[in-house]
């Protein structure tokens, strides 16, 4: 991937752990490029199921890897795959620019796209793009940046606000939406919620919110760095990686 496309950075944040395998925690990494997986070199989001496979979000179609044999399922209608998530019954939900759905296994073991647009698309805005897709209970959270569509299996409600909605994380089974020039919110059924203001957050790009084992929050951001939120105090977070992180952007962490 070059640098010029989306750049993912994934934080290991594990106790006594370093990249180098010390503590007893060594890991292998394996790059795949196009010419492995068959498809486009931009890949938006990536997600695992239940059994291991693991599903990536490409520009031409959804691409499935179960560890052993790269498999392409073509994009419906053409249109590029923003991000994919799986369900507690390994359902696979992708989306993208106008369109939202779908895919499940035939009985011969074939993935199979079923289009949800004849749902969502009178409630579309003329330009909606699908970047980011959160399954939460039994709920499914499409996040473009004018709104955010809620799917309960049966049907669609919409969330708009009158800022950019630059970003949708889960926190302790909740949506965290990080709002333009507004700082982040809690999103509890269709109301949403102040959480978080502060000026090192409303004037930056959160890209994301994840939920720490001693209760604190880890907060990343564009430009600068990351931070720590902490019995309600916000702090700089490895501080001696903010002049990297400003250089390289992050665009999305993961534990």
């Amino acid at each position: 991937m070059h640098q010029r496309d989306v750049v993912t950075l994934i934080l290991l944040l594990l106790a006594g752990f370093s990249a180098s395998g010390q503590g007893g925690h060594p890991f292998v990494v394996r790059q795949y490029t196009k010419l492995d997986y068959g498809a486009e070199n931009q890949n938006w989001s990536v997600t695992i199921d239940q059994k291991g496979f693991v599903y990536a979000a490409n520009n031409v179609g959804l691409l499935e890897f179960d560890g052993v044999e790269w498999n392409f399922f073509p994009a419906p209608n053409g249109t590029v795959i923003r991000s994919v998530e799986v369900d507690r019954n390994d359902r696979i939900y992708t989306s993208g620019y106008r369109e939202i759905g779908y895919w499940d296994r035939d009985p011969t073991g074939k993935l199979n796209y079923h289009s949800l647009n004849p749902l969502a698309e009178s409630l579309f805005t003329r330009n909606e793009e699908f970047w980011n897709t959160l399954m939460v209970g039994d709920k499914v959270y499409f996040h473009s940046f004018s709104s955010v569509f809620i799917y309960d299996g049966q049907q669609f409600d919409v969330i708009r606000e009158d800022a950019l909605i630059h970003s949708i994380s889960e926190l302790d089974g909740k949506i965290c939406l990080h709002l333009s020039g507004k700082g982040l919110y809690v999103l509890e059924d269709t109301i949403l919620t102040p959480f978080l203001s502060d000026p090192a957050l409303e004037d930056d790009v959160v890209r994301f919110c994840t939920s720490l084992s001693d209760s604190s929050i880890l907060i990343g951001t564009s430009f600068n760095g990351l931070f720590l939120l902490k019995s309600g105090t916000l702090e700089p977070y490895l501080e001696e990686w903010k002049e990297y992180f400003s250089g390289q952007m992050i665009n999305h962490g993961a534990i």
